[in-house]
């Protein structure tokens, strides 16, 4: 019951995404609030962070309108991706989900770019001035959001184990 909190957290998050910081962003770019929550959560508790890739993939793709379901397949691969790394790294550590965010927000956005072309665009361009401004934004957002989920983590009591910065 006090894991699905966070569920309905990453669910608030892909709401924000979608209707405030379209507004906010700079560009091309906009905060990647869903992934970063996804990320974020999966370091916390895998299972929940299944559920929420679920639920906030389908979300955005419903709402831009999206046949390929390009969120849907791109946050479960996400959260199966760092299922498999999470017997080599360190529960809930700050370097994890930092390393995590820059590896797989990198990816999600070159797959984007790739499936989705953005017209005659060179790969220079697309690396610079595209892929690694948002990857930038999802690390600050992974960061923030980091630290939100650890407070809320520990007051809730839901396990008692050390923590790592």
């Amino acid at each position: 019951m006090k894991k699905s909190l966070f569920v309905v957290m990453n669910l608030i998050l892909a709401l924000t995404q979608i209707t405030v910081t379209w507004r906010l962003g700079i560009g091309w770019h906009n905060l990647g609030l869903a992934l970063s929550g996804i990320i974020v959560l999966s370091v916390f508790d895998i299972k929940s962070a299944y559920i929420s890739a679920f639920l906030n993939g389908f979300f955005l793709d419903c709402i831009q309108g999206r046949l390929l379901f390009l969120y849907l397949l791109s946050y479960i691969a996400c959260v199966v991706f760092i299922h498999f790394v999470s017997k080599m790294m360190n529960k809930r550590c700050l370097m994890a989900v930092i390393i995590l965010t820059f590896i797989l927000s990198f990816a999600v956005e070159f797959l984007q770019y790739l499936i989705l072309p953005q017209g005659n665009s060179s790969i220079s361009f697309i690396l610079t001035k595209i892929i690694f401004p948002q990857v930038f934004y999802n690390l600050t957002c992974s960061f923030l959001i980091y630290f939100l989920y650890k407070k809320l983590w520990k007051k809730l009591k839901i396990e008692k184990e050390r923590w790592y910065y």
